[in-house]
Order: C-alpha cells, then structure tokens, then sequence
C-alpha cells in the first residue's frame, strides 16, 4: 500500500494558507524568477522536522521554506502592524510628561 506524497492535513494548510503569489495563468507565461543563494542558522531539531516533512512530502527543504516566507510576508506580516517609531517617541514624552499623574493615579488603584 503506497502512501500518498502529501499529507491530507498539509494539503489542506496548503489549500487554505499557502496561496500562491502569482496566479497560475501568469506564472505559466512568465519567465522563471531569479533565485539567489544565501545562508542561515536554524535549531537542529526545527531544521530536521522541516528536512523530514520535506522528504516524507517529496518536496524540497526550499520549496517549504518559499511557501512559509510566502505566507509569512502575504498573511502575518500585515496583521501585525507594529508601532512606528515616532508614534513610541510620542507616548514615552507622554509618559514622561504626566509621571507624577501616573505615579498618583497608581496610588489609587492599589
């Protein structure tokens, strides 16, 4: 009995998350995109879970790894919204404007 390549429950992650950036249809007609090579650290055993689900899925360590960076730039990054400098730059002078109203204020709540 063979097992399947994908696992039903990636394949649905897959289906679900992991969206292509390109649609199809434009990615058949374009040219393939420049890849260039780099390097990096990970835990081992966070790089041998990925190895492993890589060789179980017959996928390449690259290829999951695109697919998480794709995902990572398309989905999470833009929901966290992290704070603009100058936006922190105004709460700390706050903050350090209204300290004693602070420290009063801290008073009675405890």
């Amino acid at each position: 009995m063979s097992r399947p390549i994908v696992s039903s429950t990636f394949q649905n992650y897959l289906e679900l998350h992991a969206a292509p950036l390109y649609p199809i249809e434009a990615r058949s007609s374009m040219s393939k995109p420049a890849v260039r090579k780099f390097s990096s650290l990970m835990k081992k055993p966070l790089l041998d879970r990925l190895k492993a689900e890589a060789n179980r899925n017959g996928q390449t360590v690259r290829h999951l790894l695109e697919q998480a960076v794709e995902h990572y730039l398309k989905v999470v990054l833009p929901s966290v919204r992290p704070v603009r400098p100058e936006v922190l730059r105004h709460i700390e002078a706050s903050f350090e404007e209204h300290k004693e109203l602070i420290k009063r204020l801290a008073k009675l709540k405890s």
